[in-house]
């Protein structure tokens, strides 16, 4: 799959991130950041995790097998069939349509869960993010110079503001793609990138030369921070580390180097 799916991404004009792109980051409680960083481990969901209910759900596809589409289906399987026999295989498929539909949707469902996910965000200074994944700004944002590989593939979320179904029988090489990088322009405030693993989930391990950056919340204990610095030289990872701090002037926040 992964060979197939990366070809196209190239013909959908959808850029994979790599490490020059920038950092990614990642919102965490503290006891989550310490498990990180002890395991060198990521945890990589499934659609049923999620806090979205439209998350990679199968309403996202068109599955009617429309005539011009049975004709279409008809003349790749099978090309030198006579026209009355076309016909008749044609009128079979008609009236089996509603059963395919049914066992694709099926198979799409399954398929659901089979995609391993890691959720980060383009940016360290979301006041939202520390609130909703960041214990209320008590928590961690840790960044990670990840790049795309042919068994990871790690791409922007695409938000939208309608939702226009994929017509699987007409787009199925889109489907994939759409399905797995589109959410709805309500959670835009994320500016989510994520990394995919196909049939892959749960821990997985990352390099641990790969974290290059540990940002300490608003709220954030002095000794949770020592503990977290202790863990890191325990290990011989060097990192930036910054506190976050309130603009003074807006209703931001800003980072100060530790």
């Amino acid at each position: 799959m992964g060979e197939k799916f990366a070809e196209t991404l190239r013909k959908m004009n959808m850029p994979i991130h790599l490490s020059g792109n920038g950092l990614l980051y990642k919102y965490v409680t503290v006891h989550r950041a310490k498990q990180i960083i002890a395991d060198n481990k990521l945890w990589f969901s499934t659609a049923a995790d999620f806090n979205d209910p439209f998350e990679l759900s199968t309403d996202n596809f068109d599955l009617e097998l429309r005539p011009y589409q049975l004709k279409k289906l008809l003349t790749k399987t099978n090309p030198y069939l006579s026209r009355q026999k076309r016909k008749e295989y044609l009128q079979n498929l008609s009236e089996q349509s509603t059963d395919i539909a049914k066992t694709f949707r099926e198979h799409i469902e399954k398929l659901r869960n089979s995609f391993g996910i890691c959720c980060f965000s383009k940016r360290y200074d979301s006041t939202l993010m520390w609130s909703h994944y960041a214990d209320s700004h008590k928590g961690i944002c840790l960044g990670f110079e990840i790049d795309s590989t042919d068994s990871l593939y790690i791409l922007g979320v695409n938000y939208v503001t309608s939702r226009d179904p994929i017509i699987f029988w007409d787009q199925k090489y889109e489907m994939l793609p759409h399905w797995l990088f589109t959410k709805s322009h309500v959670w835009s405030y994320e500016e989510e990138v994520r990394a995919v693993k196909f049939y892959q989930k749960g821990l997985i391990g990352f390099d641990p030369t790969s974290l290059k950056a540990v940002h300490f919340g608003l709220h954030t204990t002095l000794q949770q921070e020592s503990e977290i610095q202790a863990m890191l030289a325990l290990k011989n990872i060097s990192v930036e580390a910054y506190k976050m701090k309130i603009n003074s002037e807006t209703y931001d926040i800003i980072r100060s180097k530790v």
